[in-house]
């Protein structure tokens, strides 16, 4: 296969509804453009060079489904995704005008693919160039569509990423060859419920499906088939055999394909201004429309001379609904009393027989909706209309026959493994019964059985339940082993468990086709997660099980239950005995999950399930002191900030449990890399909620501005405590040469810094050195089994250079498990991706500084070039920042890397779960 990497932009694809009678033209000049320049504007006001011209471009298209408009842009982060396209921000509402609409957000990363028709692997343009060509082009012709493709989930979870990039390719070759279709199209690895998106701009409808008629119906056996380079067809079919088995290769690549047409707004809107003079003279007295066909067709061929001239292969079925304004129906209806109007039960009131499943030309679809849409008796009467375009195949073919063995995988070996049974069901009711759990409760749990159920029949989402089973299998064997004797405590658990079930299941249905035009509750986001999910999700239950190695995989009551990594509007990330809380913007931007998961980890590790409240007691091995016993001067620590201040910092249970859970991730997740471990720590704090300053606390203007010093000293402490304690013999070393090179703290003085070495030479202190060392090194033996501890932290740090310089390139590092465990690869990618983040120091020891400087109003303030600034700040009020252009472009490309290694380990992780369950079941029937 030829080197494929992602590029440095992503794709925005924005979907609007506008609101019920509101005029979409004057929505998209007052609301929707407008979100564009603000962004761009305040973007460019705190970097340090204009951005490139093709970036936060709206292109926008008016569209023929429950949507409206389509918008599409290049964008090089994901913050507008995420927070920024809001109807309702802050920056461009007009209190005098509600421009609230309804939106999804649609983000995809760029693969840089062969752009050719032989596509022999050449080098392809960067994915700016790429995204700019396709869009200049899309601008002269007049149609779009965007296909979500959904490739079969069993091929998904068996081949990887692997499989995405062979389909990928093949997808290219297939789309550029497709005859002499004159079109322009743009493949997007897409983060929701599908994972390729594919848009095409043409001259007409019929074009566009024709290409897309292509490859629907598609089997394994196609990736193989055609190639015109013999060496790559050669590849393919390596890889297909090595990968798939003879039955497999027969199921088709995709179980759907989600089309959406529409054309370029420009034509909606130029159409009004030429028009609007003689369109309201017309209309002026009007019912009906008055506005000849004819007319409209030779008016919007004038303005929009892309549009291909009537052929009788461009065909297409036209249909619009229509709800009517309240006591308007009359006035909707054909006046000359036609009785042929179609009366509708749903949400629409009537199908009108001038536009109901007529067979015209793709300009002339475009002629009657615009006129349609614009015309004053609709505007006047209508509340919202509604328009489909039917089959729109060349000369009507209909589609090839389903083949039986489409849904092999689901219907014979999913379901039967996965689906819990009504008589399961019954027993856990009847448990719950016994316990005398509340009647919510109980109703609760049943209802996560039941949305389980129904999830893992979704032919399209069953994938994504799967990572859900062990969770709802461990819910219900609680239930049946639990007495009564603890019932109220329990209730409140499995409550924390359905609240995490709950964001979990939100995760995998959001944005999908069940509920396409459904808006978030979390007001932080609106787009697809799904593949985000899947991705920390399986990272965070691949660590969470490292140190419990058990005799057979599917034996979970011997370790931990499998854990679940969920997307909220949490503020920071947090952790308990079931789950892993993000928000968006953790989620999306891989430092914030790298730096801190090993010390949730941590916690699962030593307080859930070693009983860490056992252990703080216990922690003085050569002393028979308990913590109370502890001496004043070791439990008391302070510490000097400025003349007159002093912070007090108490060594305390909860403090020395987040230091046992720093131990834990320095020594699992960073492999006891001190230095990348304090800078990761210390710009991951620097973000964090608890960082802000309020009031008094502010520091002097020549410190970053928002860092309380209470909290900044007690997290130094943690820092220093897990470093100088697990590592005793280099330990206070690394700590005074790191804080010595933090130079931009103003109280962080040589006094201050002198005050963290007292408390390590305090000889109270040494009744802990050997206990944090030793459960330092046990926690690393057990997770890589490993006696060799030296040993295997260089094999991992020469694995993290070649991730390293893989995820640099903007490649994907893939998944081997012959090649390394699956631990190893999540903490090496991990480090990887923070080392290109947070560089060494300069030669002279000192660090730039990491820090987001912002003015009195709150805005940025721009870093000049050649200033004593990082490339990466750390901003708490919107994450990683990165102020120059071509910089914040390479961060982009790392994430987008990081992202989906994790995503292609998940994805294997979960097959491997699939055939676990499949040898537990037939250990089960053969006893």
């Amino acid at each position: 296969m030829p080197v494929i990497g992602l590029g440095d932009v992503g794709v925005f694809v924005g979907l609007v509804t506008a609101p019920v009678g509101r005029d979409r033209v004057t929505l998209v000049q007052e609301a929707v453009r407008p979100l564009f320049d603000r962004r761009r504007t305040n973007l460019e006001a705190s970097i340090s060079a204009p951005l490139d011209d093709g970036l936060y471009v709206p292109h926008i298209y008016s569209i023929f489904s429950d949507w409206d408009l389509l918008v599409v842009a290049a964008l090089d982060g994901a913050t507008f995704a995420l927070r920024d396209f809001n109807a309702f921000n802050g920056f461009v509402s007009d209190p005098e005008k509600d421009h609230g609409f309804q939106h999804q957000s649609l983000f995809g990363f760029v693969p840089l693919l062969p752009s050719n028709r032989e596509c022999p692997g050449a080098p392809p343009p960067d994915a700016l160039t790429a995204v700019k060509t396709f869009l200049a082009t899309a601008e002269q012709l007049p149609i779009l569509t965007m296909t979500q493709l959904k490739l079969n989930p069993v091929l998904m979870m068996r081949g990887g990423f692997d499989f995405l990039r062979w389909v990928q390719l093949w997808l290219n070759y297939k789309v550029a060859t497709a005859g002499a279709v004159p079109c322009s199209f743009l493949q997007l690895q897409s983060m929701g419920w599908n994972e390729i998106t594919l848009l095409i701009a043409s001259k007409s409808f019929a074009e566009s499906m024709s290409v897309l008629d292509q490859f629907r119906e598609e089997s394994v056996n196609s990736l193989f088939a055609g190639w015109p380079s013999h060496a790559q067809a050669a590849a393919a079919l390596h890889w297909v055999d090595s990968v798939f088995d003879h039955s497999t290769r027969n199921c088709h690549l995709f179980d759907a394909a989600w089309t959406t047409a529409g054309f370029r707004f420009e034509l909606f809107e130029r159409w009004i201004q030429e028009n609007e003079r003689e369109r309201i003279a017309v209309e002026a007295g009007a019912v009906g429309l008055n506005i000849s066909h004819k007319d409209r067709v030779v008016k919007l061929s004038a303005i929009g001379k892309p549009i291909a001239p009537p052929d009788e292969k461009d065909r297409c079925h036209f249909t619009s609904l229509w709800t009517s304004r309240p006591g308007h129906l009359g006035s909707l209806l054909d006046p000359r009393g036609q009785p042929e109007v179609r009366l509708t039960l749903g949400k629409f009131d009537f199908i009108h027989p001038e536009f109901a499943m007529r067979e015209m030309s793709s300009r002339e679809v475009i002629a009657e909706f615009v006129a349609k849409a614009c015309g004053a008796t609709i505007r006047d009467h209508a509340l919202k209309t509604y328009s489909l375009l039917g089959q729109f195949l060349p000369y009507g073919r209909p589609l090839p026959p389903v083949a039986g063995d489409h849904y092999y995988y689901h219907r014979e070996m999913i379901l039967p493994l996965f689906r819990i049974s009504s008589k399961d069901r019954e027993s856990i009711r009847n448990s719950c019964r016994k316990l005398a759990l509340p009647d919510t409760v109980t109703t609760r749990l049943l209802g996560v059985i039941s949305n389980y159920n129904d999830g893992i029949d979704d032919r399209l989402l069953y994938a994504d339940f799967v990572d859900l089973a062990g969770f709802v299998d461990r819910l219900a064997e609680d239930i049946r082993l639990r007495d009564c004797s603890k019932r109220d405590a329990f209730v409140e658990q499995l409550d924390e468990a359905l609240r995490r079930w709950g964001h979990a299941y939100a995760n995998r249905i959001h944005t999908s086709p069940r509920f396409s035009q459904e808006r978030d509750v979390n007001p932080l986001f609106r787009g697809a997660v799904q593949q985000v999910a899947t991705a920390l999700t399986g990272a965070y239950d691949i660590l969470c099980q490292a140190p419990f190695h058990r005799p057979a995989p599917w034996e979970e009551q011997l370790g931990i239950p499998p854990m679940l990594a969920t997307i909220s509007g949490t503020a920071d990330v947090m952790s308990d005995r079931f789950a892993l809380e993000l928000s968006p913007r953790d989620a999306f931007h891989p430092e914030s999950f790298a730096t801190v998961v090993g010390h949730e980890v941590g916690h699962v590790y030593y307080e859930n399930f070693y009983r860490m409240e056992t252990w703080i007691e216990y922690c003085l091995p050569e002393s028979p002191l308990s913590f109370e016993d502890v001496p004043p001067p070791l439990r008391e620590l302070s510490m000097e900030i400025g003349r007159d201040r002093r912070v007090r910092v108490n060594l305390t249970k909860r403090l020395l449990r987040e230091v046992a859970a720093d131990v834990f991730n320095l020594a699992v997740m960073f492999g006891f890399d001190a230095r990348l471990f304090l800078d990761a720590y210390w710009f991951n704090f620097l973000q964090s909620r608890s960082a802000l300053a309020s009031g008094s606390e502010l520091l002097p203007n020549d410190g970053p501005e928002h860092v309380r010093p209470v909290e900044s000293m007690t997290v130094l402490l943690r820092l220093c405590l897990a470093v100088c304690l697990s590592r005793p013999a280099t330990g206070v070393a690394i700590w005074g040469d790191w804080l010595e090179s933090v130079h931009h703290l103003p109280f962080l003085s040589a006094e201050v810094a002198a005050s963290f070495q007292r408390p390590m030479s305090n000889p109270y202190l040494n009744y802990l050195v050997s206990s944090y060392a030793n459960m330092a090194n046990s926690a690393f033996e057990a997770a890589y089994e490993t006696q060799d501890v030296n040993a295997t932290t260089a094999r991992l740090s020469m694995r993290v250079e070649v991730k390293r310089a893989l995820i640099q390139r903007g490649e994907v590092p893939l998944f081997n498990p012959n090649d390394e465990s699956q631990l190893t690869f999540v903490s090496t990618l991990c480090r990887a991706y923070l080392t290109l983040l947070l560089p060494l120091p300069d030669p002279g020891g000192r660090r730039k500084k990491i820090w987001l400087v912002r003015e009195s109003d709150g805005n940025r303030r721009r870093p000049t070039p050649g200033s004593s600034f990082a490339d990466f700040l750390a901003d708490p009020f919107g994450g990683t920042f990165s102020w120059k252009p071509e910089t914040r472009r390479e961060y982009f490309k790392w994430r987008a890397a990081t992202l989906s290694a994790l995503w292609d380990v998940s994805l294997k992780r979960r097959c491997a779960r699939v055939e676990l369950r499949k040898e537990k079941r037939r250990v089960e029937d053969a006893s």
